[in-house]
């Protein structure tokens, strides 16, 4: 499987290990511990290209795992497939980044993209889930000419995608260039949710509130017939 590769940060320390709570996150709260279906295909090679539609007003982001020395410097963002615009989820700052939530609004149609190892934005040096985009990093591009390794276009998969029976979407990020680094996904793990729109909302809590009304109505006459019958 594309996504259960060598992690240099533990042993069985890959996205596959995360989701499914075993190895080096074993009891980790943060996982969802259930053998969650992947995007990608039946021989379990990675889709080179993908995109979300979203489902609701907005989306929640909710990270979950950050590892390897990168870790203060990797960004992540959406953009929209069909024109320029993009925007950022969590850009770095150079500090240790914290496990927090994040609500943004992507277009309607949107990809995702990864920004490894600078605090600035350069298309050319970013991954994306259109792996057609990809570029290399500079320390990945300068580690490679020191070691004499000539790298071609970086045509993979950077995400790892896995979906729970909740609507909620599971993502793994590999911040090294698939030639030469570590091939774990485990980089930057975090959670996207819909946000439903909030006439949903209303249309949710009317419901409720209709069901509730119905079980109190239910309860009261229970309460009355057994007093009539103890009487």
């Amino acid at each position: 499987m594309y996504f259960d590769g060598f992690s240099f940060d533990a042993p069985d320390a890959n996205i596959g290990y995360f989701i499914v709570g075993q190895g080096a996150y074993l009891n980790n709260p943060r996982s969802p511990q259930a053998a969650l279906p992947f995007w990608g295909n039946p021989n379990g090679s990675a889709v080179p290209s993908f995109y979300f539609e979203r489902e609701g007003s907005s989306v929640q982001a909710r990270f979950l795992e950050f590892s390897g020395l990168w870790a203060p410097f990797n960004s992540l963002g959406w953009y929209d497939i069909d024109s320029p615009n993009f925007g950022w989820i969590l850009q770095a700052n150079g500090l240790p980044p914290a496990l927090t939530t994040v609500m943004f609004t992507p277009s309607q149609r949107y990809g995702l993209f990864f920004v490894p190892n600078s605090l600035a934005f350069d298309p050319t040096k970013s991954y994306y889930t259109d792996s057609t985009r990809n570029g290399i990093a500079d320390e990945d591009a300068a580690y490679a000419a020191a070691n004499n390794i000539m790298l071609g276009p970086e045509l993979f998969q950077h995400f790892a995608v896995f979906r729970d029976s909740h609507d909620n979407v599971y993502v793994g990020v590999n911040d090294r260039s698939n030639q030469i680094g570590d091939i774990d996904y485990n980089d930057m793990v975090f959670q996207l949710t819909p946000v439903p729109e909030p006439s949903s909302m209303v249309l949710m809590l009317l419901v409720l509130l209709g069901l509730l009304a119905i079980a109190r109505r239910t309860a009261r006459a229970g309460t009355g017939l057994m007093l009539s019958k103890f009487r």
